[in-house]
């Protein structure tokens, strides 16, 4: 079974080395906020004219679009039909801070799904928010206000202080409030979101989200490289997933 496991794996990452090397027919472009800033994004798709689901990455605090594990997942989400939009944070660009209570973020966000929304070959019903870190706080904010969210993904949890008490951040508990389908994906030795917090956390919850544990830290490395790329292609499938079993 271990060789099976391992076989799959070896194929998507493969598969996903592929799409890379040839590039994913992706697109840079700009998209614009009702405030006037203007983001930095990379826009991929699948070939065809039929209406596509879609999924737009919000990044962490000290992370970008061009990170290998969005990489890696925009490419996978093009294999299985779906369109996928990164974007950089406009803190991030200007080396700067997030806004006070994300209000800048929420807006950037919220400019993102409006802009999958408008394109005609996007399902508008079928948009998903991937968050990683605080970029998941962010999506918490939105998905809470937003039900026509087909659902959301929290890829590593930005849940309390990596220091004793592990109190979980008042931002992370509004997850209380979603109403659309939740997963989570963490990192078994993730600072920040320890197994037992984010298990107490969930024992809260209503609506109980799917969780998937996968090797790694916050930022799913291992003790190799190839160890860090098997918990990407992990993280990945899990999405994925996720994905395909809400549409």
């Amino acid at each position: 079974m271990r060789g099976i496991t391992f076989l799959f794996a070896f194929v998507l990452l493969f598969s996903i080395m592929f799409l890379l090397s040839c590039g994913s027919g992706d697109e840079r472009l700009k998209i614009s906020t009702p405030g006037g800033v203007e983001l930095e994004t990379i826009l991929d798709r699948p070939a065809g004219s039929a209406k596509f689901p879609a999924i737009v990455i919000a990044p962490g605090q000290g992370y970008h679009m061009r990170l290998s594990l969005f990489e890696k997942l925009a490419a996978a989400c093009v294999q299985n039909g779906f369109v996928c939009l990164r974007f950089d944070w406009d803190f991030y660009t200007k080396g700067e801070e997030p806004s006070p209570d994300f209000t800048s973020e929420k807006d950037e966000l919220s400019a993102a799904i409006d802009y999958l929304k408008a394109l005609d070959f996007v399902d508008h019903d079928k948009i998903f928010i991937c968050g990683k870190s605080i970029g998941a706080l962010v999506g918490i904010e939105l998905a809470r206000q937003d039900q026509s969210l087909k659902g959301l993904i929290i890829l590593t949890f930005a849940l309390h202080r990596a220091r004793p008490p592990y109190s979980v951040w008042p931002k992370a508990q509004r997850l209380t409030d979603v109403k659309i389908p939740v997963q989570i994906v963490s990192g078994k030795s993730d600072p920040i979101c320890r197994v037992e917090v984010l298990d107490s956390l969930v024992n809260t919850l209503p609506e109980k989200p799917e969780i998937v544990y996968v090797a790694g830290d916050h930022s799913l490395r291992g003790d190799t490289d190839e160890e860090t790329a098997s918990n990407q292609i992990a993280a990945v499938e899990a999405v994925i997933g996720f994905m395909k079993r809400n549409l």
